[in-house]
């Protein structure tokens, strides 16, 4: 892995890299600790063990993504970030989804919140591909 390949604490990206992870790291805890409060953000209901038992799977998701790019961050490349990145669209896709079958529609503040989600995943991504692709072009 060449030097050009690591992101440097002195790009931007970096800094949004980790502070994307820290939001998620405090989802986490958020959901595990304050579940009604966790609900009402995510968008479903607390009152039974079963979704308890999902905001708690939620938080567990959530905490794992923020330790694989903090990982990626100090020990990968820009581009594992990118594709990280790229793959994680699929959750708030996946959260809107199961958030319309599950309460029989979406109210526009749950749709605003994972809808905004997964653009900040995917403009994350592009940004990150398009910086390795002319990092590439440099050491040619």
């Amino acid at each position: 892995m060449q030097r050009s390949e690591r992101m440097r604490a002195s790009e931007i990206e970096t800094w949004l890299v980790l502070a994307l992870a820290l939001v998620f790291a405090g989802l986490a805890f958020a959901f595990w600790a304050f579940p009604a409060g966790g609900a009402a953000l995510f968008g479903l209901a607390a009152e039974t063990e079963g979704a308890r038992a999902y905001l708690r799977a939620v938080a567990i998701r959530d905490l794992a993504l923020a330790g694989y790019m903090i990982a990626l961050l100090r020990f990968s490349t820009r581009r594992a970030l990118a594709l990280l990145a790229a793959v994680t669209v699929v959750i708030p896709v996946c959260d809107l989804a199961l958030l319309a079958i599950e309460t029989g529609g979406l109210t526009l503040f749950h749709a605003l919140v994972h809808g905004a989600s997964a653009l900040v995943f995917a403009a994350l991504s592009w940004r990150l591909f398009a910086i390795d692709r002319a990092a590439r072009r440099l050491e040619v």
